[in-house]
């Protein structure tokens, strides 16, 4: 939506909260809003008073159009998933407070919500493609993970709260979005939305002609569609995050859902292993070993939570946990080479790209062997 339609809107549809009425008011700086974030699918805006900038006074809108952004028009999509992102945003901040932006309003019939402006956050995935990355930041992400795993998994919710959580983060539309841009068009040769370079084709048989892998995947796309461990992020990597340098916080949550909690521990640690090969094969001038300080973001990142989830779950379901995140991970690291959304650290830079899809492979067909965390890390040993 142009600028000037959304800020009309917002002045003469919403019904806002004292607090919020300086963003409808002449004294909100509209005339230097600008995007936040990757905007991929929603419109992005930061509104700021002019007269008290301050973090009471300062917050982020998003505005989700009725189809995704970054392809047009024409591929259709709910406007819903903003009421998703709101109400998963109140739930995690009731389990995980200080790890997400605070949620401020929402109107459902508008498609428009407000929350918190992370004021001195910039992007954590750019922050790690610059060379920056706090310990703490590694921890806040993994315990972020951890602690919506825990706190909504079915072992620890009675069956009624269970179900009620079922239907009210019941987000179908992407749900769909997932299974289309994850577990069918990158796997098909020729779709007209994959974006893979001529470098990475030349290696893509390694998928395309393997029907044991295009096997494991079908298997994994099933159990996302049918298995409700807990309540997912469902777009969790180092783009929907944001940190000062010294912590982290997790943002865009409307892809939230009950689901698989292997999918989400797999797609944020292949995005380590991503950076981890951009800054091996092509290191900053001033941080020729950064490389190892991404490793140790991946190590640590799973021993943290799969220790922890070992509290609340069984040996059996704790090993199934671990396999799945294995078979994820490497679906993750091959859709994002195949797919419509490139990695945008490995532009160019196919020998990185190459050595993902190998990798890739590797872990989908082998996944079935590992057993424990530590297997998982030497499965997707880093070199």
């Amino acid at each position: 939506m142009a600028l000037d339609a959304l800020k009309e809107r917002v002045r003469t549809r919403l019904i806002l909260p004292a607090e919020l009425q300086f963003v409808q008011s002449d004294d909100a700086t509209w005339h230097d809003v600008y995007d936040v974030g990757d905007g991929n699918l929603n419109d992005v805006i930061q509104i700021t008073s002019k007269s008290d900038p301050s973090i009471l006074k300062s917050v982020v809108l998003k505005h989700a159009p009725p189809y995704i952004k970054f392809l047009g028009p024409e591929y259709l999509l709910s406007t819903s998933r903003n009421n998703i992102e709101y109400a998963s945003l109140v739930k995690f901040d009731e389990i995980c407070p200080g790890l997400v932006p605070k949620p401020y309003f929402c109107d459902e019939e508008e498609h428009i919500l407000l929350m918190e402006n992370l004021q001195g956050f910039t992007s954590y995935r750019m922050s790690i493609i610059g060379g920056n990355l706090g310990d703490q930041a590694v921890m806040d992400v993994a315990e972020f993970t951890l602690q919506l795993h825990t706190f909504t998994h079915r072992r620890k919710m009675a069956t009624d709260e269970f179900t009620a959580m079922i239907e009210q983060f019941r987000n179908d539309a992407m749900v769909e979005f997932i299974d289309q841009y994850f577990f069918k068009r990158p796997w098909i040769r020729g779709d007209p939305t994959n974006k893979a370079s001529e470098e990475v084709m030349a290696h893509a048989s390694l998928v395309y002609d393997d029907q044991i892998l295009l096997g494991h995947v079908e298997d994994l796309r099933q159990k996302f569609l049918t298995q409700k461990d807990c309540l997912l992020h469902g777009d969790l990597h180092t783009g929907p995050a944001m940190t000062d340098g010294e912590h982290a916080k997790v943002i865009d949550p409307e892809f939230a859902f009950v689901g698989p909690a292997a999918f989400d521990v797999g797609m944020l640690i292949a995005n380590y292993i991503f950076h981890y090969y951009a800054h091996l094969n092509h290191p900053l001038e001033n941080s020729v070993n950064f490389h190892e300080r991404i490793k140790l973001a991946f190590q640590r990142t799973v021993e943290h939570y799969f220790k922890g989830m070992a509290s609340s779950l069984d040996q059996i379901e704790l090993g199934t946990l671990i396999r799945d995140t294995a078979a994820y991970t490497g679906c993750e690291l091959l859709r994002r080479m195949l797919g419509i959304s490139p990695v945008v650290d490995l532009l160019n830079r196919p020998e990185s790209q190459k050595t993902c899809i190998k990798l890739g492979v590797g872990a989908v067909r082998r996944h079935k062997g590992v057993k424990t965390y530590q297997d998982l890390i030497r499965l997707l040993e880093m070199e």
